[in-house]
């Protein structure tokens, strides 16, 4: 029976499609290869994925189903429940730049013009011709493990010196 088990499992390993560009194993801590992931499989919790799921809970203005007629007469709209309804009217602000943007992963990793000097800080340590020229190509190199270990290092140095490595 083990030995059919064992079968089963290296089958079932064997079946799974290989990652492309793996980062390596063994130079991370766990705790940088879950960042690494999440940014590679675009899952890093940001500000605008909280802003989102805050709307969807109704911790942001969020339109409440009418009163019925057996229920007393609502009282007026405190300031509180004003500032809420008053906030999906406005547009989402990135909370480092403060441009009207989204502050999704693409915009605070590759565009927020607040952390440009720490992002060109980053990519000028590696070589010219290694340097990405997009979120993809700096989250997922292409080529030997040296390389790749080179440019993920270039990227999780920036989200370290940007603060960023905690926000996600």
């Amino acid at each position: 029976m083990r030995k059919v088990r064992q079968d089963l499992k290296k089958r079932l390993l064997a079946s799974l499609p290989r990652e492309p560009d793996p980062i390596p194993l063994g130079r991370y801590s766990r705790k940088r290869m879950v960042l690494l992931r999440r940014i590679r499989t675009s899952s890093a919790v940001t500000p605008h994925d909280r802003r989102k799921w805050e709307l969807s809970a109704g911790k942001i203005g969020r339109n409440r189903p009418p009163v019925s007629t057996a229920s007393p007469p609502a009282s007026p709209p405190q300031p509180q429940q004003m500032q809420r309804q008053h906030s999906l009217e406005q547009p989402e602000i990135c909370p480092y730049c403060k441009e009207t943007l989204s502050a999704n992963l693409q915009h605070l990793v590759w565009e927020c013009g607040h952390f440009t000097d720490e992002r060109k800080k980053a990519l000028s340590l590696l070589p010219p011709a290694s340097r990405p020229s997009n979120l993809e190509g700096w989250a997922r190199p292409e080529g030997d493990s040296a390389r790749i270990a080179l440019i993920l290092d270039s990227l999780l140095l920036y989200l370290e010196n940007t603060g960023l490595e905690s926000t996600f």
